[in-house]
């Protein structure tokens, strides 16, 4: 695997790290009508496995997965969001939005030259994936959602009338404790960490509270649900069935509008399904991949 950063056209350094299997990808031309000679050999690059995590993690998340799927041949990119893991933590509050990040996630995509994307989102990274989905069509061949939102999952509370009061609460609270900015930050193996307060505070230290806080916010601003008709990929929908911030009428509303979307709840874990049930999570991706394509 290479270990690398990659420098977004606003001077944003993302980590990334990256599989491609040794060798060329062959598959054979047939002959063209009135051409001499025999089939031809043409390079065949398979889509490449991305995978986005979700807020307060970092790319490690997903690797238990990733590194499973490699030892089947497959090509894999992961990275970290902007202010989480090892990439740049920039402090300003307009540097963080669904529409910033899922920018973010095209331009890399386009920097390392992936021209078919198999997307894996976990959590906000699946509301990414699913926003990306949407603008690069061409791109995108398939989606995984693990514990993801489509929508402000206090709609379906019905509290949807504090997501005014409380987006304006996480950003006064992330102004006020702006001016608290270390010079380093603890890297948080997400694959080590045991314990649900274990895992908030080793992530919380992983980060600046302030960009915590305005990821937080950002779910205030998450609603695609007129636009998930026009998602035509393949898209496989796990969650769990004691999830509270994934609920079972969101998850059906999405199999509902997407048209080649279908629905798996498990009887196990909670929001934390990726981290917790990893080895599940690859078996389950693995079979959807090997589906033939619609």
């Amino acid at each position: 695997p290479r270990l690398v950063f990659v420098t977004l056209g606003d001077c944003t350094k993302l980590f990334y790290r990256m599989y491609r299997p040794h060798g060329r990808y062959i598959r054979e031309r047939p002959q063209a009508p009135g051409e001499a000679g025999t089939t031809h050999g043409v390079e065949a690059e398979p889509p490449v496995v991305v995978a986005i995590h979700g807020y307060a993690g970092n790319h490690t998340s997903w690797l238990p997965v990733l590194e499973s799927l490699e030892e089947h041949g497959v090509s894999t990119l992961v990275f970290d969001l902007r202010g989480h893991g090892l990439s740049a933590k920039p402090r300003a509050w307009r540097e963080y939005s669904f529409e910033r990040f899922t920018a973010d996630f095209l331009e890399l995509l386009a920097q390392l030259h992936v021209s078919r994307a198999i997307v894996l989102g976990y959590s906000a990274g699946g509301a990414i994936a699913l926003s990306a989905a949407l603008r690069t069509p061409q791109v995108i061949e398939r989606l995984v959602l693990i514990s993801a939102n489509h929508r402000n999952p206090m709609r379906y509370w019905n509290l949807g009338y504090l997501t005014r009061p409380g987006k304006a609460a996480l950003h006064l609270a992330a102004w006020l404790v702006g001016w608290y900015h270390r010079r380093t930050y603890n890297f948080a193996d997400i694959r080590t960490l045991s314990g649900y307060w274990h895992s908030v505070y080793r992530g919380l230290t992983s980060m600046p509270l302030a960009v915590n806080l305005r990821c937080l916010a950002t779910m205030g601003e998450l609603d695609l649900s007129a636009q998930l008709s026009a998602i035509a990929q393949p898209t496989l929908i796990v969650r769990s069935l004691h999830d509270p911030l994934v609920t079972a009428r969101e998850a059906d509303e999405m199999v509902r509008r997407m048209p080649h979307a279908k629905l798996m709840n498990l009887d196990v874990g909670g929001h934390w399904l990726l981290t917790r049930h990893a080895g599940r999570i690859y078996a389950i991706i693995r079979e959807f991949l090997d589906e033939p394509l619609p």
